[in-house]
């Protein structure tokens, strides 16, 4: 048996690695081959194996087969901390060929106030995105970042809060405020170091 060995990129373009593997086995033909993560040893990707076998009794037959290599996690990520409250907005990312790999088909709900405002699928149409995606959110709310699969089992819950920024008026207000607590509090100590206790 032989084996002809295709990596597949992530814009899946095959690049035949066969004679790059032959080089590493110091070797002509390849009856075996060992793939991992480890950069060394030819990474995550996607793989196709082309396994030929050439016969006098039966001929030439040959069969193909594809796996996947990752040491990726398989979860959703975001730009600030989970459970925090700011007036900024954030960011939320998911590779989905990760997902799809860990879960199936499943969904990265995204609920406003308690009412649902997005949902992102991961199915069959982006399976094959390697490449981390983002979804951006800015408007004040409380959000709940989910990922669920089709039938509505959380995998992943997350809570973050877009709070609204303070206006120019109640900076000044709260500066004004602050000042004014500073100067009774500087006015106390200098009354009460004048006043004399009997």
């Amino acid at each position: 048996m032989l084996f002809r060995s295709l990596a597949l990129a992530s814009n899946n373009e095959k690049a035949d690695i066969t004679d790059e593997i032959k080089e590493k086995y110091g070797t002509n033909k390849l009856y075996s081959l060992f793939i991992d993560s480890n950069e060394d040893n030819f990474g995550n990707g996607k793989y196709e194996v082309v396994v030929v076998y050439d016969s006098n009794h039966i001929g030439k037959q040959s069969y193909a087969f594809s796996f996947w290599i990752s040491d990726a996690e398989a979860t959703i990520s975001c730009s600030r901390n989970w459970g925090s409250t700011s007036s900024a907005g954030f960011d939320v990312y998911y590779t989905p060929s990760n997902l799809f790999q860990a879960y199936g088909e499943c969904v990265i709900v995204v609920s406003m106030d308690k009412k649902t405002s997005s949902i992102i699928r991961i199915d069959e149409n982006n399976k094959d995105i390697v490449d981390s995606q983002s979804a951006n959110y800015t408007s004040v709310g409380e959000y709940i970042i989910q990922l669920q699969s089709t039938d509505g089992t959380i995998f992943e819950s997350h809570h973050i809060t877009i709070k609204t920024p303070l206006n120019f008026a109640a900076i000044v207000m709260i500066i004004l405020f602050s000042g004014a607590a500073i100067v009774g509090i500087v006015l106390f100590i200098k009354m009460r170091k004048k006043m004399k206790v009997r």
